[in-house]
């Protein structure tokens, strides 16, 4: 018996607990089962698809602008790929940089080798002013402007100049009627020989840094300085002489046609006659009606 227990806690020691022993004795309870292994951790999500993107470009174009703005995700990537795909073969404008030729660049444009290739509209019944056009063209050859859109800007821009003028013609034609009105009414049948006379007393005796603002009065400012003029002149040196002579001869302080013709015509030599976009034009338009006016009243 004794060897029998012997035996027993032997092979205990060797693991085999479960042993059926037929010795009329209560086998041995079973040992607790071995607990359940933890179930296996659920595999890593997959990187989002511009992350996985994002980790196959080499460190040293990561920072590239280009790589930035076109991996925010595969498609993003693919249609840019494409794009330059397409531009494969085809021939580019290159932007030289500071210091290198442009002859190549300015070509590509369109600018015209040279500024005298330029093209401005004439409209019909004017005359450009060759001095000033001169001037833009230089300006627009060297600001690189291509042919066709530097004609296009130039159009354009005379066109609003056009129209402002247009506005100034008009508001003009109102003051002159509204002048020649107040003459009518004023002065009677001798109204034109009456303010030619009074205009060249007002040239002759204001000093000539003041005959620019005798050039910008309106119609009511030259009607009201002509009716005081009108006035003083009666009192100082009678009606009649005021009023001039016979037709042909020249009144009081007044030109004979001879003269007025030859000062129109100097005047008519004046670039801004006939270019109505030249800063002179309304100065030297509003003496070419004091002669106009003059003559009028030489022909009554």
């Amino acid at each position: 018996m004794a060897m029998q227990n012997d035996f027993k806690e032997g092979a205990k020691l060797l693991g085999f607990s479960r042993l059926r022993w037929n010795d009329g004795g209560d086998p041995p309870a079973d040992p607790p089962a071995d607990p359940p292994a933890d179930p296996p951790a659920d595999p890593p999500a997959d990187p989002p698809k511009n992350e996985a993107l994002l980790n196959l470009i080499p460190e040293e174009l990561k920072s590239k602008p280009w790589v930035q703005e076109n991996t925010k995700s595969p498609e993003d990537f693919f249609k840019f790929v494409d794009n330059q795909n397409g531009l494969v073969g085809k021939k580019g404008i290159v932007i030289p940089r500071e210091g290198e030729d442009r002859t190549d660049f300015r070509k590509a444009l369109g600018v015209p080798e040279s500024p005298d290739e330029y093209e401005f509209p004439v409209e019909e019944g004017t005359d450009r002013n060759t001095d000033i056009d001169a001037k833009v063209k230089a300006l627009l050859h060297e600001a690189e402007i291509p042919k066709t859109a530097a004609e296009k800007i130039v159009s354009g821009y005379e066109n609003l100049i056009k129209e402002v003028n247009k506005g100034n013609a008009e508001k003009q034609k109102a003051e002159d009627e509204a002048f020649a009105k107040f003459n009518a009414d004023y002065f009677g049948d001798k109204k034109d020989e009456i303010v030619a006379n009074a205009q060249k007393v007002l040239r002759d005796v204001v000093r000539k840094e003041a005959l620019p603002a005798l050039d910008k009065m309106d119609a009511e400012q030259l009607s009201l300085v002509i009716a005081v003029t009108e006035g003083v002149f009666k009192k100082y040196a009678g009606e009649d002489p005021f009023r001039g002579g016979s037709p042909g001869a020249a009144p009081i302080g007044g030109e004979t046609m001879d003269q007025l013709n030859a000062e129109q015509q100097e005047l008519m030599k004046n670039p801004a006659f006939k270019d109505w976009r030249h800063p002179d034009h309304k100065t030297v338009m509003a003496k070419n009606k004091v002669i106009l006016d003059k003559m009028r009243a030489i022909k009554k």
